[in-house]
C-alpha cells in the first residue's frame, strides 16, 4: 500500500491500474498503509512569493504538471534529472503517460514495462523515451551523461511479485544514443542485493561512475556487506566489503579524494572490534589499492533506534553525514540528525539534531554551490513536502511547504538553481467511472543571484563593440 493507493478511488474494474501504481511506489512509502487520504480542501502554507528585486527572485515557481505536447499528463517515479549535449531528461521507473488529457487508462490501454522516463523539450513539455530493453521491471534506473548519449544502469529481480522491490539479483547497463538503446549488458550478478533510492547510492563525473549498495556474499555461508562498483572506459570493477552481522540497510556515497571514497551506512555491524545491531557508521575505502582494508568508524550506536535516508555532503567546515531518525515511541516526531568530521572522515561527532515535527519519509539532502544545504521530506500527517535549510552549520524548518504530495520529493541543484519534483493525483475518467491517477509536478527557484548593481555592471562588461548589434 502507498499514499497513492490510499488516495485512489477507482472502481473494481479499474483497480488493476491502481495496483500497478502501488507496486511501483512501494519503495517510496510502503510503511504508510494505515494512512487515509487527506482532505483536498485543507489549507497549507505555500512557498512564499515575497516581492524581490528583478533579477534576484529566489521564490519557488508555481507547481507545474509534466505534460506531453498533446496535453497528456505524465508521471515519472522518483525521477533523476540528467542533462547531456542532446538535452535534459527525467529518468525513473515506472513512467506513465495518460491516454489523453482526461483519461489515465482506456479499455485499449497497454503499458510498457521498460518505460523509464522522458526528454524535456524546449517548451517545457515532455517526450516519452523509447522503452528500456528490459524483459522484467527495471528497479531504480539511474543515468549519467556521456556526450550526446545517456548511460543507464538498473536492477532486476527474479522475484516478479511485489516483494521483488526489496531484493534484486542482477544489475544491467545500456546506452541511449539518438533515440535508440544498445543491447542490455549484465554488469553484476549476485545472490542478493538491494538497489532502490532508500538503500543504494552513486556518484558520477564526465568519465567515471561509482555505485554502492547493500549486498550478500556470493559464496556460502551467507554474509552481509557492501558492494562498491566503479566504471571506467566501459570496464567495471567490483569490490565486496564484509560488514558482518545482518549488514547495512542503506548506504550513501561520496568521493573524498580522487582515489578514496567515504561510504556512510546504517544498520548492523560486527567488524574490527565494533559490534552493534543498529548503528550509523562510516567506511573509508581506497579505489586505487583494493587489497587495503577499509577503515571503519562507528558514529552512533542507535541501540533500540534506527536510521534511514542517509546522505553525505561536504561544506567548508568538513564532511557531514545526515539521516532521518524515526521517533522512539509511536506518534513521536522524526528528527534530522547530522554528524560532522573535520579530519577527512577519521573521527566523527554528532553536531545537530532537529525535530521534523511529524512522521516523515524520503528525506533528501542537497548541498548548494553557495555553501548552504537544503533538505526536503514527505510529511505523512499533512501529506505535504517539508523544506529545511542549513545555514552557518544550523538546520531550521522553513515555512515553505508543498501541499497534496503523494510521494517523497526528488531534489536537484545546479550552480545557481534548485528544483523539486513529486507526485500528486488528478481525477481521471475510466471505463468504469472516475478514479485518481498520478501526475508529476515540479517547481524550481534560484538560490544564488547577484544584486541589480552587479547585474548592470556585467551587462556593461558584455556590451557589444560600437556599431554591432547584440545577438537575439
Amino acid at each position: 500500500m502507498t499514499p497513492l493507493l490510499c488516495a485512489a478511488r477507482a472502481r473494481p474494474t479499474a483497480m488493476y491500474v491502481t495496483l500497478a501504481i502501488a507496486a511501483a511506489l512501494v519503495i517510496v512509502s510502503v510503511e504508510t498503509a494505515a494512512q487515509t487520504r487527506p482532505d483536498a480542501s485543507s489549507t497549507l502554507p505555500v512557498p512564499s512569493r515575497v516581492p524581490r528585486p528583478l533579477g534576484c527572485d529566489t521564490t519557488w515557481t508555481p507547481l507545474r504538471e509534466l505534460k506531453t505536447r498533446l496535453g497528456q499528463p505524465a508521471y515519472v517515479e522518483a525521477p533523476i534529472t540528467v542533462s547531456n549535449t542532446a538535452g535534459t531528461f527525467l529518468i525513473g521507473s515506472p513512467t506513465f503517460v495518460w491516454e489523453d488529457s482526461t483519461a489515465f487508462i482506456t479499455e485499449k490501454s497497454t503499458r510498457e514495462v521498460g518505460a523509464v522516463g522522458v526528454k524535456l523539450l524546449k517548451d517545457g513539455t515532455a517526450m516519452p523515451l523509447p522503452p528500456l530493453p528490459s524483459a522484467t521491471k527495471p528497479y531504480r534506473p539511474i543515468a549519467v551523461a556521456r556526450g550526446a548519449k545517456l548511460l543507464v544502469v538498473w536492477g532486476t529481480s527474479a522475484d516478479t511479485s511485489a516483494a521483488g522491490v526489496w531484493h534484486q539479483d542482477t544489475l544491467w547497463e545500456a546506452t541511449l544514443d539518438a533515440g535508440r538503446w544498445s543491447a542490455p549488458r549484465p554488469i553484476q550478478t549476485a545472490r542478493e542485493f538491494v538497489w532502490h533510492p532508500g538503500a543504494s547510492s552513486y556518484i558520477a563525473d564526465d568519465s567515471s561512475l561509482v555505485l554502492a549498495f547493500p549486498s550478500a556474499a556470493t559464496n556460502p555461508p551467507v554474509r552481509r556487506g557492501v558492494t562498491i562498483m566503479s566504471r571506467s572506459q566501459r570496464t567495471w570493477h567490483a569490490r565486496w566489503i564484509d560488514v558482518g552481522s545482518l549488514g547495512p540497510s542503506g548506504v550513501a556515497l561520496m568521493r573524498t579524494a580522487p582515489t578514496e571514497l567515504l561510504v556512510a551506512a546504517a544498520g548492523s555491524i560486527a567488524r574490527d572490534g565494533f559490534e552493534a545491531p543498529n548503528a550509523v557508521y562510516a567506511m573509508r575505502v581506497s579505489l586505487r589499492d583494493t587489497t587495503s582494508m577499509p577503515r571503519f568508524s562507528v558514529i552512533r550506536d542507535m541501540k533500540n533506534l534506527y536510521a534511514e535516508d542517509l546522505s553525505v555532503f561536504r561544506t567548508p567546515a568538513g564532511l557531514h553525514i545526515a539521516w532521518r531518525q524515526p521517533g522512539r515511541r509511536v506518534f513521536a516526531d522524526d528528527s534530522l540528525v547530522e554528524a560532522t568530521s573535520r579530519d577527512d572522515g577519521r573521527s566523527w561527532s554528532v553536531t545537530t539534531a532537529i525535530s521534523l515535527d511529524g512522521d516523515t519519509r524520503g528525506l533528501r539532502v542537497v548541498p548548494l554551490a553557495d555553501g548552504n544545504v537544503e533538505a526536503m521530506a514527505l510529511d505523512l500527517g499533512g501529506w505535504k513536502i517539508l523544506t529545511l535549510g542549513r545555514t552557518m552549520g544550523r538546520w531550521a524548518l522553513k515555512r515553505e511547504a508543498f501541499p497534496d504530495a503523494r510521494t517523497s520529493p526528488m531534489i536537484a541543484a545546479t550552480r545557481d538553481r534548485m528544483s523539486v519534483s513529486f507526485a500528486q493525483t488528478r481525477s481521471s475518467t475510466g471505463p468504469d467511472g472516475a478514479h485518481d491517477a498520478p501526475v508529476l509536478v515540479t517547481s524550481s527557484r534560484a538560490y544564488r543571484c547577484e544584486p541589480p548593481s552587479a547585474t548592470r555592471s556585467q551587462k556593461r562588461l558584455r556590451a557589444p563593440p560600437r556599431g554591432k548589434s547584440t545577438p537575439r
